[in-house]
């Protein structure tokens, strides 16, 4: 996201720092689906602007605008005419690999059953803690949770 935002600095590639410094780290936990959700949603509708405006007929009938020309030079708004399909590739790589690492994201938390839970609803801090420290042993684990209860009750 931050890649993104240094190739191509401008209003459209704002939210990606927002999102993750404003909103994901700001979380307890992980950031949920949800998150996730929308920032794969703009990102493909950007991926998709950008697409368009590499187009011959984008970059002849619009871009060589007086219009356009004012546009981009008072407000930077991050849509680059590229000339070459080198610069255009790094101009889009970016948000494809945005997209990209969410798509793994989904795949990973899906395989190990976290797409649709939070880890507080699996073990808190604290069993998680536990657990760690026990360096996975689970038979030490349950016997210390065990123990715990019993002086609990």
């Amino acid at each position: 996201m931050l890649l993104s935002m240094y190739v191509n600095a401008g209003l459209i590639s704002l939210f990606y720092p927002v999102a993750a410094f404003g909103y994901g780290m700001l979380e307890e936990t992980r950031p949920g689906k949800q998150f996730w959700r929308i920032v794969r949603t703009y990102t493909t509708i950007l991926l998709l602007i950008k697409f368009i405006c590499t187009l011959k007929f984008m970059k002849d009938n619009v871009f060589n605008t007086e219009i356009w020309k004012t546009i981009q030079a008072s407000t930077l708004i991050g849509i680059l005419t590229e000339e070459d399909n080198i610069s255009e590739y790094f101009y889009m790589f970016p948000e494809i690999f945005i997209i990209f690492f969410i798509m793994i994201n989904e795949i990973k938390l899906k395989s190990i059953g976290l797409y649709d839970k939070v880890e507080e609803e699996v073990e808190n801090i604290l069993d998680g803690t536990t657990r760690v420290c026990e360096k996975g042993n689970e038979e030490k684990l349950q016997e210390k949770l065990d123990s715990q209860t019993n002086r609990n009750m």
